[in-house]
């Protein structure tokens, strides 16, 4: 009955009580919600305060099925944050985030509701970059944290064995590699531990689907896998064909069907599983979750290739127990590990009084058996698309509208007024941009006006200039009264554009030094922009 941790998830453990432990350690241990610590060595916790032993703790984990029973399991401390079902520490009330600090926007969500089972850990570290603004509301904490790092590529998060929970970049959070796994040879030398393994890939198609319909309440966007055209038959000679329903938040028609697409074109993809069976029953001592480990098997293909043409590379060989080897540095994405002897595994009970503890080692059923390292993030020539795994599908940033001031040339503002508000679907983004020209308004030349930043992405670098894309444009003239239409250019990969307008509803002229006090200019439309 080993322990299971998988990445960003919850895991669960389970251990079995001798049949002779004592009746009163056993009802000791019937409060639910009571947590099993793991230490790597058998301590007496009488000794050692609550922050110590959480700190050098081999894993914590909660207590779902406790005690009297002579079996008791339970999840890891991310349950705390919400369940697979949407159970779990809630927010009820609409909680808004609206911050470039991840810090502060997971401060903000487990500090929301009425409990705060888990607090952010002071290592945490680093910043979105750009705002995440969004609103929340009747979701566990578990679902925003998640909608949150999915919103920002590379920022993760992680629930430490005391309680806390780190978020930061994987490369922060995590150690660079402590071991090499080979077939056959252990040991340790330069810093890292050596352990015999054997690979075992598996190639699963149980989640294929080469149609995806993105729904929502204001409409359905739905999208065709690029690999339609497959080859696969049914038993009855049919093209196979499965479908795929998901909710996304409310966006414009466009994005539903951008979203769709991604979300098809790798669900249809196979899923390829990479397993690591090794007799080594304490890799948890020696590997980190969620941290890297190198691996050599180059009859299971876990050797280093060229990411471009799929060929060997032996411009960087490692010398290992006195063998030139070529390994592969690749991600642990989850463990399963048992509990053994040399161990020690305590029960803690938590009241209104504090913390107190017991000491399980002398009654539990220590085990035997293999530990299994599951892994990800291979690097693989780039032919090899279909090595996706499903649980990696683009997600589409839907946001909430947000200001901000285009930036002018040959214009300065004077007493008059510029304002803009953007809000990004996928890769649509949608502009507004009001515009008054006053008194002291000096335009020296024809404007140009900046470009929104776009959340992560960049501006599409095509259409080309000669098909650019355009921004509906309305210019009231003072002197005139009259209103007249025009657009504003934006031409490939700019982060500039330029407004013109139709002057007496024939020739087209770039705004500029012909616009007067009193003049206003509305720009609204929609743009591509890249992932």
């Amino acid at each position: 009955m080993p322990v299971y941790q998988s990445l960003m998830a919850d895991g669960d453990w389970s251990l079995r009580l001798k049949p002779e432990t004592p009746m009163s350690i056993r009802e000791a241990m019937s409060t639910p919600f009571a947590h099993v610590v793991v230490m790597p060595a058998p301590i007496d916790p009488s000794h050692f305060s609550d922050a110590d032993i959480l700190s050098n703790a081999r894993y914590t984990g909660v207590a779902l099925r406790p005690g009297p029973g002579l079996e008791v399991s339970g999840r890891g401390l991310s349950w705390w944050l919400g369940d697979d079902n949407g159970t779990g520490s809630s927010v009820v009330t609409p909680l808004t985030i609206n911050t470039n600090s991840y810090n502060a926007a997971v401060t903000s969500i487990l500090n929301a509701g009425v409990t705060q089972p888990l607090v952010l850990s002071g290592s945490s570290t680093g910043g979105f970059g750009a705002n995440h603004n969004a609103e929340y509301n009747w979701l566990t904490k578990r679902q925003i944290l998640d909608s949150v790092v999915r919103d920002f590529w590379n920022v993760e998060w992680k629930v430490n064995n005391d309680f806390t929970v780190s978020v930061s970049t994987a490369a922060n959070l995590y150690t660079g590699s402590k071991a090499v796994i080979t077939p056959k040879t252990t040991g340790y030398e330069d810093g890292r531990y050596g352990i015999s393994g054997v690979a075992r890939n598996n190639i699963d198609y149980e989640d294929f689907a080469n149609q995806v319909y993105a729904l929502s309440s204001d409409g359905v966007g739905d999208a065709t896998s690029l690999v339609a055209a497959n080859t696969f038959y049914d038993g009855r000679g049919f093209i196979v064909y499965r479908q795929r329903f998901v909710d996304t938040p409310e966006s414009a028609a466009g994005s539903r069907t951008v979203y769709a697409g991604n979300l098809a074109s790798q669900a249809a993809a196979a899923r390829y599983d990479y397993n690591l069976q090794t007799s080594r029953y304490d890799v948890s001592g020696k590997i980190q979750m969620g941290g890297y480990v190198s691996v050599y098997d180059p009859l299971n293909g876990f050797i280093k290739r060229n990411t471009t043409t799929g060929a060997i590379d032996y411009s960087l060989p490692t010398r290992w127990r006195g063998e030139v080897i070529y390994p592969i540095d690749v991600r642990v994405v989850g463990m399963r590990w048992p509990v053994e002897e040399g161990m020690g595994v305590l029960w803690r009970n938590r009241n209104a009084s504090g913390v107190s503890y017991i000491d399980l080692t002398p009654y539990i059923e220590m085990e035997s058996g293999s530990a299994s390292i599951e892994i990800g993030g291979l690097e693989r020539p780039i032919e090899a698309q279909n090595y996706a795994s499903s649980n990696n599908l683009q997600q589409v940033k839907f946001n909430r509208w947000e200001t901000y001031t285009p930036t002018l040339t040959n214009c300065s503002i004077g007493n008059g007024y510029i304002s803009g508000r953007y809000r990004r679907d996928g890769t649509t983004l949608h502009i507004a941009i009001h515009m008054g020209v006053r008194s002291t308004t000096i335009i020296t030349g024809t404007i140009t006006m900046s470009l929104p930043p776009v959340g992560g992405g960049s501006f599409m670098t095509t259409p080309s200039d000669a098909d650019q894309q355009n921004i509906n444009l309305f210019w009231y003239d003072a002197s005139t009264t009259l209103v007249y239409d025009g657009a504003g250019i934006i031409l490939g990969g700019a982060s500039t554009f330029t407004p013109w307008g139709s002057v007496g509803g024939a020739n087209l002229t770039f705004l500029g030094t012909g616009l007067a006090n009193g003049d206003d200019i509305h720009m609204q439309g929609t743009i591509e922009v890249n992932p």
